[in-house]
């Protein structure tokens, strides 16, 4: 998106939110998952098997997943998530960031009586399709596994246009954009203004 692109789509949001001018409004450009959809090999299974048990046999991670701190809220998180389609998720292949430590928390948290049983709750959710060269659990519509399953990694972890994002989230009178592109596809934007967030038809 080059910088007309971007003063076009700044006048636009202004124009349809009755802001002051483009200036009231901020934007970013969040990455973009171009990759197609393959079917989940058994090999590919097995390797994500061989990582759980190589995690519960590995020592406990003593380091800590820093949150950084965002004035987004959840759903407005998972919403502009959306709009990228998890470009993040890329580096997740087989092992998901799925540490000692998660699945011990996974097993207690879903009162699972064996490391067998964990095991055997993560094979059941990999989906027959997912992104290709991304995580295993990324399906068509994102991540397959609830939020109670993610590593804290998975849950936490924030890309940069993210951290730039949400200053003005709730103020009056100024506006946020997040968009992303996929070739040959339309752009995605979302307009993020006072505590709310909608998708935006761009104009061509």
């Amino acid at each position: 998106m080059n910088e007309q692109d971007k003063d076009r789509l700044r006048a636009q949001v202004a124009a349809e939110l009755g802001l002051a001018g483009p200036h009231k409004v901020g934007l970013v450009v969040l990455p973009a998952m171009e990759v197609g959809m393959e079917v989940v090999t058994a090999a590919r299974r097995a390797e994500l098997a061989e990582s759980i048990d190589a995690a519960f046999d590995a020592r406990p991670d003593r380091q800590k997943v820093r949150k950084t701190p965002t004035p987004l809220d959840e759903a407005a998180l998972l919403a502009v998530c959306s709009t990228c389609r998890g470009s993040c998720c890329r580096s997740g292949e087989t092992h998901a960031y799925l540490t000692r430590e998660v699945l011990t928390r996974v097993r207690r948290e879903l009162k699972l009586t064996s490391e067998a049983s964990v095991l055997q709750a993560y094979l059941e959710r990999v989906p027959q399709r997912a992104h290709r060269d991304s995580c295993i659990f990324h399906g068509e519509r994102g991540c397959v596994l609830p939020r109670a399953m993610r590593s804290e990694t998975c849950n936490r972890y924030l890309c940069y246009p993210i951290k730039r994002l949400g200053k003005d989230f709730a103020r009056s009178g100024y506006a946020q954009v997040a968009v992303s592109r996929v070739a040959d596809e339309a752009e995605r934007a979302l307009v993020l203004s006072e505590g709310t967030t909608r998708q935006l038809h761009v104009e061509e």
